[in-house]
């Protein structure tokens, strides 16, 4: 059956909400079971399980589906998920995690320690992330069906940290293991022990997910399904909001040029919540193995023709933070904010073209460049970026695709010359920045891994000795030589930090740990969401 159709049995007239959504609920609003929670994403999926593709969309409901031994609150302190317990050993070289006792999967196989060995050694073989985030692991003993002993070669201080199912989803061992690790698993083997399971998914149409009824938090999860389109279409998907067709949307799903219109609907809320867990950040990545931009001269051209404060404000319009260091601010303890943007200056990129030995021909071009743009991005980003570069005699040619056609152009192809990437910083540099500058993340057909093929010995060593550092002060002095060495040398611009606006029905609810909370934001489970029932006093209004 459609979606659409779907849908269209589901609509009721989910009346406004006047409470805000950053308190909690009064102890008398007790969670309501029952109810379908329509969904529409802006991009396609091309996998629901983040395991050796993280992509936007495999996160976004993969986690719905699939558990992490962790998950963790806003600052970052990490809480029980399908591990009840752990413990650093005084050495720093091993982790012992015990488990959930009774916990199945969804085809009712038990859950046990091997699951959990087989899952994180699976993602240092195959998550773009997993082969730095795991490095240090050398094994994962089993001592138990219901204990977990990481070992590992050298102290890790970001490890604990990684054990979201956004990043490190656990997976059936049973389901798994006989399958190639770099392709995506098949529908049957979308199995995991979170508190949905798939019952349909259409590709480039939508997904269905229904409640687990053996979820291992007894009572969870709320709904009975999670309804999920795909749609590309931003005027429809304004629509459905404003006609209670959908229920919540994430990041690009609404253009921020209607984010004030919407607000004034009386039955949406529309917040700007990005996840604290990713971190999003906006890159200008160059091809360094093509010859014009592979020049310091020309990137650093490209760098003063870039207006920075006219970027955000014209594309984000005053959403977006300026972000010039490969660290985000997100991130603080890392950043550094010394770092300041390239000075807007035309005179500057003209003059280094020139040095360069590219000046413009007789039809006021020095050269053409291939721009792609990820499609997490708004297409006015490249529109921004070409006609900037215009301005200082470099064409540009830019080319819009889906999110498939990019990670294939950029990742295996290398069929660019500059390129507007997506990448999370997540919660530590060790994970989300190292992959984009460690000469060893580059491999073809790895995606959001060192997109610029950028290789400097010095910063290799560096990174490696600060992803063990165990003394905090020391850690950080090794990330602020990071970012001043990479603002320099520029094998990618750091362009901003965007914003990730949630909209949602006000009838939407979730408790403390809800579609709003802790670190996740939507990358949390939905567990504790449920949809409050017309008529009730905040239903209908009523503030009180």
């Amino acid at each position: 059956m459609p979606i659409r159709r779907i849908l269209s049995l589901f609509v009721q007239p989910a009346t406004a909400v006047f409470l805000s959504l950053a308190l909690a609920l009064p102890a008398s609003a007790a969670p309501v079971h029952g109810g379908d929670l329509k969904w529409v994403i802006d991009r396609e999926a091309t996998s629901l399980v983040p395991l050796n593709s993280p992509t936007f969309a495999a996160q976004l409901i993969g986690t719905k589906i699939f558990d992490g031994l962790l998950s963790y609150d806003e600052q970052m302190r990490p809480q029980p998920q399908l591990a009840t317990r752990w413990q650093l050993s005084p050495d720093g070289l091993s982790y012992t995690f015990d488990l959930q006792p009774g916990v199945r999967w969804q085809d009712g196989r038990p859950f046990t320690s091997e699951d959990v060995a087989f899952s994180i050694l699976r993602l240092k073989q195959a998550h773009p992330r997993g082969r730095l985030t795991f490095a240090a692991v050398t094994a994962v003993e089993t001592p138990s069906p219901l204990q977990v002993i990481v070992r590992l070669s050298k102290p890790t201080p970001y490890l604990l940290s990684a054990f979201a199912a956004t990043e490190s989803p656990i997976v059936p061992k049973h389901l798994y293991e006989n399958l190639p690790p770099a392709k995506n698993p098949p529908a049957a083997a979308i199995v995991g022990t979170g508190p949905f399971q798939l019952k349909e998914w259409v590709r480039g149409q939508h997904v269905i997910l229904e409640r687990n009824p053996n979820y291992w938090q007894s009572g969870k999860p709320y709904l009975d399904r999670i309804l999920i389109e795909f749609s590309q279409d931003a005027v429809a998907r304004i629509a459905g909001f404003e006609a209670r067709r959908f229920d919540i949307g994430y990041d690009g799903v609404v253009p921020v040029t209607e984010v004030e219109r919407l607000r004034q609907v009386p039955h949406l809320s529309v917040e700007n919540r990005p996840a604290l867990y990713q971190a999003s950040h906006r890159e200008l990545a160059f091809n360094l193995d093509h010859p014009y931009v592979s020049d310091a001269r020309v990137r650093k051209a490209i760098a003063h023709a870039l207006n920075l404060e006219l970027f955000q404000k014209l594309v984000y319009l005053g959403h977006a933070q300026i972000a010039p260091s490969p660290i985000s601010a997100r991130v603080p303890a890392f950043h550094d904010p010394a770092i300041q943007p390239y000075r807007y200056d035309t005179a500057r990129a003209n003059h280094l073209l020139d040095e360069a030995g590219y000046p413009r021909q007789a039809n006021g071009w020095r050269f053409r460049l291939k721009l792609l743009n990820n499609p997490a991005n708004d297409p006015k980003s490249a529109d921004f970026i070409r006609q900037a570069l215009r301005a200082v005699g470099i064409d540009v040619d830019v080319s819009l695709s889906d999110q498939p056609t990019y990670i294939r152009r950029v990742y295996t192809d290398r069929d660019f010359d500059l390129a507007i990437d997506a990448l999370s910083n997540t919660f530590d540099p060790a994970l989300g920045v190292h992959r984009v500058f460690l000469s060893r993340s580059f491999q073809i057909g790895l995606p959001f891994s060192n997109p610029s093929h950028y290789s400097n010995p010095k910063i290799d060593a560096l990174l490696d000795q600060a992803a063990h550092e165990s003394d905090l002060a020391r850690r950080q002095a090794l990330y602020k030589t990071l970012q001043t060495t990479v603002h320099d040398e520029l094998p990618v611009l750091d362009l901003v930090d965007p914003p990730a606006f949630v909209v949602k029905n006000r009838a939407v609810r979730g408790e403390l740990r809800g579609e709003l909370r802790g670190a996740h934001g939507l990358y949390w489970n939905f567990a504790d969401t449920y949809i409050e029932p017309p008529g009730t006093a905040k239903a209908s209004g009523d503030p009180s």
